[in-house]
């Protein structure tokens, strides 16, 4: 019988492995840097909902919700196509106990975390980039947490529910 940590693990690089083969396809050999763009935008979008939230302008709660669910993620797809094309296979990451910050301060670790991760990138240290990566699962866990919204049930239905289905075609 499998543990959760054990399906948990077995889901995460399974999508990673997903992510990669669906990104390849639409995208090709793109520089792994488009990824940490990618990154960059989505946890912008992630601060533009928590932002509208905190003022109580411009959002309702449902649109909030919506863009809070998206903006997590497709953070963490980016994330793992990020990883992925750079040979890093994310299995596991170390859960937060949510209840010892409040989402302002889990989502300032995460913008500060994603800073040190395209510092490692710009330095070609592989290993920091895998630390850097799950230190950026385990702050958007627990974000998510505070929302009561599970990363791993989030993740996988946004990817097969959305994500996955698109086809992009090149512009230029």
């Amino acid at each position: 019988m499998e543990s959760d940590c054990q399906k948990r693990v077995k889901n995460l690089s399974q999508i990673q492995q997903e992510v990669l083969t669906w990104s390849k396809k639409n995208f090709g050999d793109q520089d792994p840097v488009n990824c940490l763009f990618g990154i960059a935008e989505e946890l912008g979008e992630l601060c533009h909902a928590h932002l509208k939230d905190k003022q109580g302008i411009r959002l309702n709660k449902n649109e909030v919700e919506f863009k809070r669910k998206d903006a997590i993620a497709d953070t963490v797809i980016y994330l793992l196509d990020f990883t992925a094309r750079l040979g890093i296979v994310i299995d596991d990451f170390t859960e937060v106990n949510s209840g010892n910050l409040p989402p302002d301060e889990y989502l300032t670790l995460i913008i500060y975390e994603c800073g040190n991760l395209a510092n490692s990138f710009i330095d070609h240290s592989l290993t920091e980039i895998e630390v850097y990566a799950k230190e950026i699962l385990r702050y958007l866990d627990a974000y998510a947490n505070c929302y009561n919204l599970n990363l791993m049930v989030l993740v996988p239905h946004i990817w097969e529910g959305t994500v996955s289905k698109r086809t992009w075609q090149r512009s230029r």
